[in-house]
């Protein structure tokens, strides 16, 4: 029968599915000995880390024996990532320039209805490192095996890049990238040299920060429109519609900006 001590996860809405897979919790030097010495396995699967106990053991009697071998310090991890770019992704409480620290010590935390029980940031004055957790197992055991711990970050806004290389030689008159809520990108894109010498257009959102995360957002599309040569009228033409939305894999240094920003960009061929 297995021994489940905690089950642990970590979300960020930046990600579509709130999964993160390069993500890995790593114990401290005497969290690890207490692994070797009580057979404990951290199972990890995209963000979901589950503490099993020796086959066979009860939860309950597992957690108290190992609040009394503690005295009731807790287990101590630390989240192994790019925390840089984890960082600039992340709407960070007050106080925190880089992860916060997270800890189950309040004793008043319960399980909302599903059973899961949120684990509220740190303050930048309490003493845990950026991206540690701590675990208590009395809290654990309090709470019960079937409870589910989580870490929630928000997902920072970011100002999206939009680069559109023009291999087909379309002659663009007023291009412009437009949402599918009538918002639109910066109308008069710039010019720009990419590193592979390719010629683009770069279009932005200018100040206005948009996510790439779970949930709705506008769809974007590059319209251009054309000045008929009998008439003083334009037509609105779209050349490319649902244009992707940048990955969150692909965070830029704005550098036309002053001061420059983190961007999120997306590379359009038309």
């Amino acid at each position: 029968m297995v021994c489940r001590l905690f089950q642990l996860d970590i979300r960020h809405d930046w990600y579509a599915d709130r999964r993160l897979p390069k993500l890995r919790l790593e114990p401290d030097g005497p969290t690890r000995d207490l692994f070797r010495r009580y057979g404990l396995r951290l199972h990890a699967d995209h963000g979901r880390f589950t503490l099993l106990g020796p086959d066979g053991a009860k939860p309950d009697t597992f957690l108290t024996g190992l609040t009394a071998a503690l005295d009731d310090r807790p287990l101590r991890f630390f989240m192994q990532c790019d925390q840089a770019l984890l960082a600039s992704i992340t709407e960070l409480p007050e106080g925190w320039i880089g992860l916060p620290g997270f800890s189950n010590a309040e004793p008043g935390l319960a399980a909302d209805p599903q059973g899961e029980i949120l684990l509220a940031p740190a303050s930048a004055q309490e003493s845990l490192h950026p991206g540690e957790v701590r675990l208590h197992p009395s809290r654990l055991k309090a709470a019960g095996g079937d409870a589910v711990w989580v870490i929630a970050f928000a997902a920072r806004q970011v100002p999206w890049l939009y680069y559109i290389i023009n291999r087909s030689q379309t002659r663009l008159q007023n291009p412009q990238v437009r949402g599918s809520d009538d918002s639109r990108l910066i109308a008069a894109p710039a010019p720009v040299t990419l590193p592979d010498g390719n010629q683009a257009l770069v279009f932005h959102s200018d100040a206005v920060g948009l996510s790439t995360g779970a949930g709705s957002k506008p769809r974007y599309s590059l319209y251009d429109r054309i000045a008929s040569p009998l008439s003083q009228e334009e037509t609105e033409v779209c050349l490319l519609g649902d244009l992707p939305t940048p990955s969150p894999d692909s965070l830029q240094w704005n550098e036309q900006t002053t001061p420059r920003r983190i961007c999120a960009a997306a590379y359009v061929y038309l």
